[in-house]
């Protein structure tokens, strides 16, 4: 008798290993591409699919180190005793830390103990044990680093840019390999004060426009020639006013419930959207093979940021490096001008579609660029942060990085969107507003770093109330506006193009009538199909208006009432063909007993 087959030696994945799998999964790679190079079967593969939103979610919460404290190589999804304590405790770290605050093992468990009494756990006492479980769980070591105290000085910038001089020479990295993002907060809707739409909104009770705003995040390499798509947050998960363009932006778009980045919105930008671009600029315009991608992204140290451990892709060719704490104003690229250019070119767009000026007629200016603020919704919001971003030069990308590697000052050209050209802009269209006013505008948002400082109950309130984002649409200000008929859209092209083929426009704007009549051409079709629609037969065959003492018809059949009468049709409209006349129709109508007597005795005689 054979022996039984042996069995095949079972295999434990780690968890590094399997987001590694889900990774090559979400590259295309084919099936049985990934059971050769992971050696798995088939069977294990589609169980770790069918797994995916737990590993996912358990890797963005916790550390992927195991019990022994070697990196990357648990296996298993053990959760702390108390999940919501443990979350507490590391959303305060992350802020402290970002914070550039030195946080020991005592204040980790003194903050974990005054967790406790807020979030319900009283009598809570934070041992040995759960401080060392707790650095296990989230990665936590006891390196010192960078920026330990809270003021930047000039030796730690030195010996950080010397660093990674020498870390870009040891590796062979390129300017075009070198990236760094920022996030920030805009306040999209903004206007100066002592405009006559800022005091026409003050006259308005309710909800100021001007508080409205967006997080953001921008990013680009060290030459300036790819800058990647910006991704914005907003509180609304689906925005009525982005109602079936959501595959079409121009950008990228996540939600949460106060329009702030948090961990989970940044790895799945990061991993979705951005190492993707990477590698696909890379291949496309350098021309390298896809194992030759490299990509080193310099963060600060902000809460919503992960642990470089846990930002890895391309088998470690693109991982990130953090900048000392403190040190982000003086050597971070983005912070060197570059998304305050960005600002400004938005802001020049943004009035450019709201702001009326003073033309030819006597118009209420105010009041109808507070019109235009209230129509100004998210999606235009989302058009005009794309066009300002490629409208940043490279040169002005390029420079931002002078102060961390060339240890030289940064050149920003503000030619065309400095305060006083903005000052000129609403002087001209009749505005009393001073260049104080301007100056208080454009840094209106300056220090909104696009991610929330909580306190310790709010952390609390956060972790028991998930801030998992806005399920809903968007809100009243931004819902979605009433689309045109194609009659109206047909109107507004026909004085468009007489516009701009008048005789007396320039060269330049006569050049936009073919454009225009493309446009129109388009209506006109979109007008002759609607023509050809087939037609109810309800609009041929329409009740006439009743007369004020309706007279019993002498065929027994009542006229329809008026409450039966569809409101959509017009009694004047159509007619009804005329039915057959009665023989006795010309006679005076009985009333209804005379005729149920009359029946009667016809009745009777048939009998007989």
């Amino acid at each position: 008798m054979a022996p039984p087959p042996a069995k095949r030696p079972r295999k434990v994945l780690t968890l590094e290993t399997k987001r590694e799998i889900l990774r090559r999964c979400d590259e295309g790679w084919s099936t049985a591409r990934i059971r050769e190079n992971f050696g798995i079967p088939k069977s294990s593969l589609c169980e770790l699919k069918k797994a995916r939103d737990k590993i996912t979610a358990y890797t963005d919460d916790f550390s992927v180190a195991s019990k022994t404290g070697k990196k990357k190589d648990r296996k298993t999804m053990a959760k702390p005793m108390h999940v919501d304590l443990d979350q507490c405790v590391i959303k305060w770290y992350q802020q402290q830390r970002g914070s550039g605050v030195m946080v020991r093992g005592t204040e980790l468990k003194m903050a974990a103990e005054r967790f406790g009494n807020n979030i319900g756990l009283h009598g809570f006492k934070a041992s040995e044990g759960w401080l060392y479980r707790f650095k296990l769980r989230h990665g936590l070591s006891n390196k010192k680093m960078y920026g330990e105290t809270l003021d930047a000085n000039e030796d730690i910038i030195d010996g950080y840019c010397k660093e990674v001089k020498e870390l870009i020479q040891r590796e062979g990295l390129l300017l075009e390999q070198l990236y760094n993002f920022d996030e920030t907060g805009l306040y999209y809707r903004s206007i100066p004060e002592n405009t006559l739409a800022s005091e026409k909104e003050k006259s308005v009770p309710g909800r100021k426009l001007c508080k409205a705003r967006v997080s953001l995040m921008c990013g680009a390499n060290a030459l300036g020639s790819h800058r990647l798509k910006p991704i914005i947050v907003g509180k609304a998960k689906q925005p009525r006013c982005l109602r079936g363009m959501m595959d079409s932006l121009p950008l990228h778009y996540d939600n949460s419930l106060k329009a702030w980045f948090n961990v989970k919105v940044f790895k799945n930008w990061f991993f979705k959207q951005a190492v993707p671009e990477i590698v696909r600029f890379q291949m496309e315009v350098m021309k390298v093979s896809r194992d030759r991608v490299r990509a080193l992204i310099f963060l600060d140290n902000a809460p919503a940021h992960p642990a470089a451990s846990e930002l890895v892709a391309e088998h470690g060719r693109i991982r990130v490096k953090f900048l000392p704490p403190n040190t982000t104003s003086l050597i971070q690229p983005m912070d060197q001008g570059i998304i305050v250019a960005f600002k400004r070119l938005y802001r020049r767009r943004f009035l450019e579609e709201v702001m009326v000026v003073v033309d030819e007629e006597d118009r209420n200016v105010g009041q109808l660029t507070l019109q235009n603020l209230k129509s100004y919704n998210l999606r235009s919001v989302i058009y005009n942060i794309s066009r300002a971003w490629n409208d940043v030069s490279s040169s002005t990308l390029a420079n931002g990085w002078n102060r961390l590697l060339h240890r030289t000052e940064p050149v920003v050209d503000f030619e065309g969107f400095a305060a006083d050209d903005f000052h000129r802009q609403f002087v001209e269209a009749g505005e009393n507003t001073t260049v104080d006013d301007i100056n208080d505008w454009l840094e209106c948002d300056e220090g909104d770093p696009g991610q929330q400082v909580l306190t310790e109950e709010q952390i609390a309130a956060e972790v028991l109330n998930p801030d998992e984002g806005n399920d809903s649409e968007d809100d009243d200000d931004d819902s979605l506006p009433s689309r045109p008929t194609t009659s109206e859209a047909r109107k507004a092209a026909d004085v468009l193009l007489d516009y701009f083929e008048h005789p007396i426009s320039s060269t330049h704007m006569q050049s936009y009538g073919p454009m225009l009549r493309e446009v129109r051409d388009a209506l006109i079709k979109a007008q002759s199909q609607w023509s050809k629609k087939q037609t109810k037969i309800e609009t041929f065959f329409k009740p006439t208006t009743p007369s004020p003492h309706p007279t019993p018809s002498p065929n027994l059949e009542m006229e329809p009432s008026q409450s039966t009468r569809p409101d959509s049709l017009s009694p004047d409209d159509v007619p009804l063909p005329s039915l057959p006349s009665s023989p006795r129709s010309s006679e005076t109508p009985q009333p209804i007993q005379d005729i149920d007597t009359e029946l009667k005795s016809a009745s009777e005689d048939s009998d007989e």
